[in-house]
Parts: structure tokens; sequence; C-alpha cells
């Protein structure tokens, strides 16, 4: 009987060490899991940028109704001269300050085209994510509102983006920034099975 025993307190002791190797495992493969999200992430928010840049006047004339447009900065394209002039000029004059002049060279894309619906020539101002989050409507409004004192002319905030949560498309129509979700940056959900997948 005792070494009947001794045999099952083994075995549980065996049991406890697989146990406790299998979860060291898990946690390695969750860490794993955890950082290639961070990566994949960071891959979607740079594809979207770089596909925004590549079609922002299809976008802004499908989404806002401008045409005729030309792109001014766009990350990886050298700054229009004429569109840094102005906003030079207006930090010279103190029609924006420094920080505001510096905060709009930072925007991800600014464009002037022509509104289709009266003809006048307008400023987009674009902040781009994979995820539309609340800085990032901050920072269109901002920057719209130094372009439109440094120019003189009206600038539309925008956020581009492939997903945004109600609360934040809350804010952005509070703060009259149009959100963005064109059709090519929506992505397939990841959690659900392929149809037709084996069970």
């Amino acid at each position: 009987m005792n070494r009947r025993l001794e045999r099952l307190e083994e075995g549980q002791q065996r049991l406890e060490e697989r146990q406790q190797r299998l979860e060291e495992g898990q946690q390695r493969l969750e860490s794993r899991m955890d950082r290639m999200e961070g990566r994949l992430g960071n891959l979607e928010g740079s594809d979207i940028e770089r596909r925004a840049r590549e079609n922002i006047l299809n976008i802004a004339n499908d989404e806002l109704g401008l045409s005729r447009g030309s792109i001014l900065l766009a990350r990886g394209r050298n700054t229009d001269p004429e569109f840094l002039g102005s906003i030079n000029n207006a930090e010279v004059l103190s029609l924006i300050t420094e920080e505001q002049a510096d905060h709009v060279l930072l925007a991800d894309i600014i464009i002037r085209a022509r509104r289709v619906e009266d003809r006048r020539y307008v400023h987009g101002v674009f902040e781009v994510s994979s995820t539309i989050g609340l800085n990032d409507i901050r920072r269109a409004r901002e920057r719209a509102d130094a372009v439109a004192a440094a120019t003189g002319e009206e600038a539309v905030a925008a956020v581009i983006g492939g997903t945004i949560q109600p609360l934040q498309r809350a804010q952005a129509e509070e703060m009259d920034v149009r959100v963005l979700i064109p059709a090519m940056f929506n992505w397939p959900e990841y959690d659900e099975e392929p149809a037709g997948a084996a069970h």
C-alpha cells in the first residue's frame, strides 16, 4: 500500500512539473503573439499611410468632393515651396506661432483642391492612422486651423484610417473633423475562421 501511495505521489509530482512547463510555454507563446500583433499593427499602419499618400487626391474627390487637387505636403515627398513659404510668412507676421508652424509641417498629408459644390479652393489637412484615435482627431483640427490662419483659405480637417470607435467618431463630429474610412482600408477580421474551414 505504501509503495502504491509513493508511486501516486511521484506521478502527481511529475504531472505538476509538466503543468508548470506547459504554463511557462504558454506564457512565452502569449508574449510572442503580443509582439507579433504589435508588429502587424505597425505594418498595417504603415501600409495605410502609404496607400493614403498614393491615393489622396482620389480619396479627397470621392469622400470630400474636392477636385483638381495638388499635394502640398506628404511624408516621403518634398514640401511644396509656395506652401512652405506661406507657413513661414504667416509665422513672421505672427498669424501663427512657431509651434503651430512646426506642427503644421508634421501633418501626414496636406492638399489644396477645388470644392466641387462651390468651386472654391480649400486645403485638406489629413491625419492617417490604422485605428483613428482622439489624438489623430485633435491633430487634424489644430493643424487645419493653423493652415487656415496661415493661408487665409478654408482648411478641411480629416482623419483617414481603417477603424474608429463610436466615441471617437462622435468626438470628430463635435470637433468638425471628417472621418474617412475608404473601402481600400477595410481590413479583414482575423479572429474568424475562413468560410468552409474544417473544425
